[in-house]
């Protein structure tokens, strides 16, 4: 009976051990450092000065972050055409800003870096009813450090960022909610940021470090944003995460980029990098 059972015992074990281990071939490194980061993104972002920016929503209207904060509380909803959780989640979070009608509350979904045809296709397949921009470059995104979609950022009343979160929002009672009740409190007290406190805060900030990489900002984000990656991927130097992208953004954020063009100084890059820090 004993060795029945340990031949069964052995039986059972050695399939068991045969899918860790195939599971385990099956996540390559970058994935599981890639999941890591976004584990680690509320951590990071929560309590940031939210970044200024200027897009035009698919109405026409001007978004101007300097324009809302302080006087509403943002939140800003980061989604693709082709992800399906955002999909799904489109109708919880038109549900909430139809429940916050009369409270000094914005919602933006902020498309990145699709075509305007795409997303007005998305909009009227979906009969989205909520207020939609088109980030083209990703500027953007990549200065709230949005990584993976859906992703929902609030702000809040002092111009800082509340709640940095990845993933689909099933009940946003719940997970917006507590959030937005404190910050329309502070709005309602008068304790919120102005406008001009807001921009002169944003002008001083210095550039955001995140895994030890430097926000960047005007030209070189420009030069990141359609420089190919050296390490081979199909990835722009902006939205890589390899070894080789981080390298290659923290000599954009550091090198003198006056007396030569674009160009020049992209294959400067692609000589010093290409599949180096591999």
């Amino acid at each position: 009976m004993d060795r029945l059972r340990a031949l069964v015992v052995v039986g059972l074990a050695v399939p068991l051990v045969a899918f860790h281990i195939a599971l385990k071939k099956q996540v390559a490194p970058e994935e599981v450092t890639h999941l890591a980061d976004i584990a680690n993104r509320p951590a990071v972002w929560q309590g940031r000065l939210a970044a200024d920016f200027e897009l035009k929503t698919l109405v026409g209207e001007t978004f101007r972050m300097a324009d809302h904060v302080g006087k509403e509380v943002v939140v800003l909803n980061f989604f693709a055409t082709w992800c399906g959780p955002c999909r799904q989640e489109m109708p919880e979070l038109a549900r909430f800003v139809e429940s916050q009608r009369g409270h000094p509350v914005r919602l933006l979904a902020l498309d990145v870096e699709e075509k305007p045809e795409l997303v007005h296709k998305f909009v009227a397949d979906t009969r989205l009813t909520l207020d939609v921009a088109i980030d083209e470059t990703g500027s953007v995104a990549q200065s709230y450090g949005i990584r993976s979609y859906p992703t929902t950022v609030v702000v809040g009343a002092d111009g800082s960022i509340l709640l940095h979160q990845s993933g689909a929002i099933r009940n946003a009672d719940v997970t917006l909610g507590p959030v937005l009740r404190d910050a329309l409190a502070r709005i309602g007290r008068g304790e919120a940021i102005s406008r001009e406190a807001y921009l002169t805060r944003v002008s001083a900030a210095p550039p955001a470090v995140t895994d030890g990489v430097p926000e960047l900002r005007g030209r070189a984000l420009g030069i990141s944003q359609r420089m190919d990656c050296p390490c081979g991927c199909d990835d722009k130097v902006a939205k890589c995460g390899c070894k080789t992208a981080k390298n290659v953004k923290r000599r954009l954020s550091s090198q003198p980029l006056e007396g030569r063009t674009d160009d020049e100084i992209a294959k400067a890059l692609n000589r010093e990098f290409c599949m180096g820090g591999m």
